[in-house]
């Protein structure tokens, strides 16, 4: 891999307090608003299912796994501006065109995830009309490696936002990043 497209993940925590130190109370009010908007509409949405308006509740549970999107976008921004700057030049940060793409690298890794958790049920289901043992090794191994893909594209929306990728670009370059050196 070629130096320019290598993150410096072990100066990763210094630069990391570094920014931080320059906008404190932006980078914890923008963690706040994360969190809030992750567990405000959950919570009023199982209010709500208590109260009888299920549907409401239900479209409140979603939007808490949507609405987070904003604020992590918006963290991941004021990060990346606070850190210190690399002798790369960036194209200008345009947030239509970022959101859309975080968008679609979320649906992405949701539709992968799930196409991954239906291969493995439906092997298992197969595997079981043989033999429960291989049925269970097929649910560990299977898990094993959705764990492992998981793993390999925890960097894919930090990407989006710092080299400003498109998704499948983001995914790509996250699997690599976090892969092994040969």
């Amino acid at each position: 891999m070629a130096p320019s497209t290598e993150l410096p993940l072990v100066t990763l925590l210094p630069r990391a307090w570094i920014g931080f130190g320059k906008a404190p109370w932006r980078c914890v009010g923008l963690a706040s608003a994360l969190l809030l908007s992750a567990i405000g509409p959950a919570l009023l949405g199982e209010d709500l299912r208590q109260l009888g308006f299920g549907w409401l509740g239900d479209l409140m549970v979603a939007a808490s796994l949507v609405l987070p999107l904003l604020p992590l976008l918006a963290l991941l921004c004021l990060a990346d501006q606070l850190l210190p700057a690399e002798s790369t030049s960036k194209p200008p940060l345009r947030w239509g065109w970022m959101l859309r793409q975080a968008t679609g690298l979320v649906l992405l890794e949701l539709l992968l995830l799930l196409g991954g958790l239906a291969l493995i049920k439906t092997l298992s289901w197969a595997a079981g009309r043989m033999s429960t043992t291989l049925a269970g090794l097929v649910v560990v191994s299977g898990g094993l490696l959705m764990l492992a893909w998981l793993f390999s594209q925890v960097l894919a929306l930090p990407l989006l936002v710092h080299h400003r990728h498109r998704a499948l670009q983001a995914m790509d370059h996250s699997r690599q990043l976090v892969r092994p050196k040969a």
